[in-house]
C-alpha cells in the first residue's frame, strides 16, 4: 500500500524524475550518494535480521565491514536456513527488499513535495534511487546471487543453484563434446536437470547482456571509469574462465589417455566458431522506424472574415481541387459591394455628363474616380468569392473538422483543416547511430542494399520495397515527426527538457525513402498496402552480406562512438 500510494506522487512527474538522473550521478553529489547507500544498505541488513528473528532464528551480528576502505553493512540470518518452511527462509529473503522499498516509498513523498535546489530534496532523490532502483535490478534479480538469486532457489528446492548450474554445463561438455566416460553429473533428478540447464544458460547471457549495458551506460557517463569496467569485468568473467579452461585441458588427470583428442577437438571446436562467425557471409540487416509523410501538404485558411454558415467536407473525405470545404456568410461584404457597384454607377454618368458638355478636366476625374472604385470592387468580389473556401488540390481532408466552425465567427488568416496528398508520400524515418552510421559510407552504392517497409499497424501484411534513399548529410537531435517518440507512440527517448517532441536524447540519422507500390499477388490491380500521412512504419535495410563477428564488431564500435564523455 506505501508503494502504491508513493507512485502516485511519482509517476504524475515521471520527466523530471528522469531529467533529476544526471544531476544525481554526477560527481558533485557522490558523497550524498555514499551516505544515502550505507544507511539504506544497512536498513537492508536489518530488514533480514528483524524478519529472521521474527521466524523464532537467532541473528549473532549486525554490523559494517569495510571493503576497499566503503563501509558494507552486513547482518548474519544464516539461521533462516533452518527453517522447515521455505515460505519462512524466502520472506527473510525478501526483508531487505521490502524495507528498502519502505525507505524509496517514504523518500518519494519527501521529492515530491520539495523544492529543486534544497539538500533534502536531493536526499530523498538518492534514496528513491539507491532502495527503488538497484533493489529491483539486482536484489530481486534471481540471474545474480542476491535476495533473489536464494529466494529462487528456495523455491524451486534447488541448493547451490548456480554453483550446480555451471557444473551441469560443464557435465554436459565434458560428456557429450570431449567424451569423457568417467564424470558425474550434479543431479540424477531429470526434473532437477531441466532446471539447471535452463538456468545455467540464461544466466549466463544475462552476465554478457549485462557486462555491455553496463559498460556502455558507465563510459556515456565516465570514460575512464567505464573503461577500467569493462578490462576487469572482461577479466573477471571471460579471461580468468579461458585461463582455467587451457590449465584443465593440459593438467586434468581425466584427459590423460585421450589429452591430443582433446585438444584437436578444443582446436576444432574454436575453427568451427571462427568459421561461422568470422568467415561465413551472413545477411546484415539494419532496422530504423518511420513516418508517412506527404510531398502535397497544405494548409486550407479562411481567405476573408465572416461566418461559417456551411461545412462540405470532413477529416478523412476525398476532395478534387476546387471542391468546397466550407461556406461564410459575410453582409458587410454584399452591403459594400452593393455601395461601390453604386458609386461606380454614379462616377459613369457623371463622366459621360462631363464629355458631353466638353469639360475634359471634370471627365477625366470621373474616369480616374471610376478606376480607383472598380479595383476596389474587385478586391471586394474576390473577397466574396473566397467566402467559398476550396481545397488548394487533391487529397484527403485531415487535422481539424470544419463541422466544428458552423457558427462561429473567424477572421482572414484562421485556420481550417489540412489537405494532404495521399497518392504522393514518402517515408520519413529515424535512425540510431547502431542502425544509421552506414548511410554515409562512400563505399555503399544505391544498389548494393535493398530497403523493406512494413506497417506498424498491418506488421501481417506483405512488405513493400523502397527505393530513392536520401539520408541527411549527418545526425542531429531531431525527429522528422513527433509520432516516432515514446510519447507520441514510438520509441525515441526524448530529451526531458525539450517539450517540442523532436528533441531526442542523443543525436540521429533522418534519411528519406520513396515507397514502390506494387499489385498485391492476391488482388491483382490492387496495391500491397497504401498507408496514410501520419502513419508509422517499420524498415530494414538490407547491406552486403558480411560476417557476423564483423557485424558485432561494426555495431559495437558504432554504439560506443559518441557516448564517451571525458
Amino acid at each position: 500500500a506505501l508503494v502504491v500510494a508513493a507512485l502516485t506522487q511519482v509517476l504524475p512527474k515521471w520527466n523530471l524524475l528522469v531529467a533529476r538522473f544526471d544531476a544525481s550521478i554526477a560527481p558533485a553529489n557522490w558523497p550524498w550518494i555514499a551516505v544515502v547507500f550505507v544507511v539504506t544498505k544497512a536498513i537492508h541488513e536489518m530488514g533480514h535480521g528483524l524478519i529472521c528473528k521474527r521466524f523464532g532464528g537467532q541473528v549473532p551480528e549486525f554490523g559494517a565491514m569495510l571493503l576497499v576502505l566503503f563501509p558494507a553493512p552486513y547482518v548474519d540470518a544464516s539461521s533462516c536456513w533452518a527453517f522447515p518452511s521455505k515460505w519462512r527462509r524466502m520472506a527473510v529473503g525478501a526483508g531487505g527488499m521490502i524495507f528498502e522499498l519502505a525507505v524509496a516509498s517514504i523518500a518519494a513523498f519527501v521529492w515530491a513535495r520539495g523544492s529543486s535546489g534544497e539538500l533534502i530534496t536531493q536526499l530523498a532523490y538518492n534514496a528513491m534511487l539507491t532502495a527503488s532502483v538497484s533493489t529491483v535490478l539486482f536484489n530481486a534479480n534471481p540471474l545474480m546471487r542476491f535476495d533473489g538469486y536464494y529466494m529462487l532457489a528456495d523455491l524451486l528446492e534447488t541448493p547451490n543453484l548456480a554453483q550446480r548450474s555451471n557444473s551441469l554445463l560443464k557435465f554436459l561438455i565434458q560428456k557429450h563434446i570431449y567424451r569423457i566416460k568417467q564424470v558425474t553429473p550434479p543431479s540424477s533428478l531429470r526434473g532437477e536437470q531441466v532446471i539447471l540447464f535452463l538456468y545455467g544458460i540464461v544466466a549466463g547471457a544475462y552476465r554478457i547482456f549485462l557486462f555491455i549495458s553496463i559498460t556502455l551506460l558507465v563510459m556515456g557517463k565516465l570514460f575512464i571509469i567505464g573503461v577500467l569496467l569493462a578490462v576487469w569485468t572482461a577479466a573477471a568473467w571471460f579471461i580468468v574462465p579461458v585461463g582455467v579452461f587451457l590449465h584443465w585441458l593440459a593438467t586434468s588427470p581425466q584427459l590423460s589417455e585421450h589429452r591430443p583428442r582433446a585438444v584437436l577437438t578444443s582446436a576444432a571446436l574454436v575453427g568451427g566458431l571462427l568459421i561461422v562467425f568470422g568467415v561465413i557471409p551472413m545477411p546484415d540487416h539494419r532496422r530504423g522506424m518511420g513516418v508517412i509523410e506527404s510531398r502535397a501538404r497544405t494548409g486550407v485558411f479562411f481567405g476573408t472574415d465572416g461566418f461559417v454558415v456551411q461545412a462540405h467536407a470532413r477529416p478523412g473525405q476525398t476532395v478534387k481541387a476546387g471542391d468546397p470545404i466550407v461556406t461564410l456568410e459575410s453582409d458587410e461584404l454584399l452591403q459594400t459591394r452593393r455601395a461601390l457597384r453604386a458609386q461606380i454607377d454614379e462616377f459613369s454618368i457623371n463622366e459621360r455628363q462631363a464629355r458631353q458638355r466638353e469639360q475634359p478636366a471634370v471627365a477625366q476625374l470621373g474616369a480616374e474616380r471610376v478606376g480607383v472604385l472598380s479595383q476596389n470592387l474587385a478586391d471586394v468580389e474576390r473577397r466574396i468569392a473566397g467566402l467559398i473556401v476550396r481545397a488548394p488540390h487533391d487529397g484527403v481532408v485531415a487535422g481539424a473538422d470544419p463541422v466544428t466552425l458552423v457558427g462561429s465567427y473567424v477572421h482572414q488568416g484562421d485556420p481550417v483543416c489540412v489537405v494532404v496528398d495521399t497518392a504522393n508520400v514518402r517515408i520519413a524515418a529515424s535512425m540510431d547511430q547502431q542502425h544509421g552510421g552506414w548511410l554515409h559510407d562512400p563505399t555503399l552504392k544505391p544498389g548494393d542494399y535493398t530497403v523493406q517497409i512494413r506497417l506498424v499497424s498491418a506488421l501481417q501484411a506483405d512488405p513493400i520495397d523502397g527505393t530513392n534513399v536520401d539520408p541527411e548529410p549527418a545526425g542531429r537531435r531531431y525527429l522528422p515527426d513527433a509520432a516516432l517518440s515514446s510519447p507520441g507512440g514510438g520509441t525515441v527517448e526524448l530529451d526531458p527538457q525539450d517539450r517540442s517532441g523532436h528533441a531526442p536524447k542523443r543525436n540521429r540519422f533522418t534519411v528519406y525513402v520513396d515507397p514502390v507500390f506494387t499489385a498485391a499477388k492476391d488482388t491483382p490491380g490492387e496495391p500491397v498496402w497504401r498507408g496514410l500521412p501520419g502513419e508509422r512504419v517499420r524498415l530494414r535495410f538490407t547491406l552486403p552480406a558480411r560476417p557476423l563477428l564483423d557485424q558485432w564488431l561494426d555495431r559495437l564500435r558504432l554504439v560506443i562512438q559518441g557516448r564517451p564523455q571525458i
